[in-house]
């Protein structure tokens, strides 16, 4: 699976990395995990980074990704890294198009900014505390 997450309970964070081009039937399992997860709940932030070492697929990679997480995490913080300008666009235009306020939605170039929208510049001191998922 090209989508592994992992959890940070004492932060109520969720940290989604895509890491290669992954396909429609990836991104549903994968959204159907996280709501499954009874370590999650619907109170988690998240953070997704977008690493692939090439072109999205399709170019829509990123739409795909917030198309399937959105609806269970909607009333907390999404942050979205996505360093490629294609990347960047699509999400950009998904929060437009799903008219997301900045408040709970946003798109950064880098990790360190995103972090700090999530409020977590201050608080690394258990930042090794998280633990794996298994995607299965």
């Amino acid at each position: 699976m090209s989508v592994r997450y992992r959890i940070h309970a004492a932060l109520r964070i969720v940290h989604t990395v895509v890491y290669d081009t992954t396909d429609a039937q990836e991104l549903h399992a994968y959204s159907d995990q996280i709501r499954k997860d009874p370590a999650i709940g619907g109170s988690f932030n998240h953070l997704i980074e977008i690493s692939t070492p090439g072109p999205s697929s399709d170019g829509t990679l990123a739409v795909q990704v917030f198309f399937e997480l959105v609806p269970p995490v909607f009333q907390i913080k999404l942050a979205v890294v996505a360093p490629k300008d294609v990347d960047f666009g699509i999400a950009r235009q998904f929060q437009s198009i799903n008219e997301l306020t900045d408040e709970i939605f946003w798109v950064f170039r880098n990790l360190e900014e995103a972090l700090t929208w999530l409020g977590f510049e201050d608080r690394r001191e258990g930042w090794s505390d998280w633990t794996e998922i298994d995607p299965g």
